[in-house]
């Protein structure tokens, strides 16, 4: 269940139109997923946004681009090729096309193409082509910064002003021996 959506030829899709499920993504539907060479489709949305669109029907293509406005990201919009024994192919002249793909029950032949995102997919026992001039370039993982130890950075404080009272204790010292 979705908003329906034709994804053939070049179009633009605003996140906020979708049906907004209970975890608060928004939810379309096309029955196929094939932009044109030359021909690009547009995710218009904003970083907090999280897009779903489930392509139901098989013979899919990937031979356009998808691109991806408004800050959204590639980790934030899923295409969910939920169609049984096709194929998706593609051979998109070099485009690239943001997104996390999942292609679990057709199978994938790809080529000449840049996927800026994730590629998931390949039915059992059928062929998984990724090749001429196709590549996948992951999102980076953001790594985590530690978390601060109040505790700890007060010991290295009262560490440190130890230290330097012992730094000038030695200091002094030193000068009243000379004299």
């Amino acid at each position: 269940m979705g908003t329906a959506v034709t994804l053939t030829g070049s179009t633009t899709i605003n996140a906020s139109s979708g049906f907004l499920d209970g975890t608060g993504t928004r939810v379309f539907t096309a029955s196929t997923f094939s932009p044109g060479n030359s021909q690009t489709i547009t995710i218009n949305g904003t970083s907090s946004d999280f897009v779903v669109i489930d392509v139901t029907g098989t013979g899919n293509s990937l031979n356009g681009a998808l691109t991806l406005a408004g800050g959204i990201t590639s980790d934030q919009v899923l295409i969910n090729f939920i169609g049984v024994g096709g194929s998706v192919q593609g051979a998109a002249n070099g485009a690239t096309l943001d997104g996390t793909f999942l292609i679990p029950n057709e199978a994938v032949t790809l080529n000449s193409l840049t996927i800026d995102g994730h590629l998931f997919g390949g039915e059992a026992g059928q062929n998984f082509q990724f090749v001429s001039n196709a590549f996948i370039n992951q999102p980076p993982v953001p790594v985590p910064a530690p978390p601060i130890d109040h505790g700890i950075l007060a010991f290295m404080a009262v560490g440190g002003m130890l230290f330097g009272a012992r730094l000038l204790g030695n200091r002094r010292n030193r000068h009243l021996q000379a004299a």
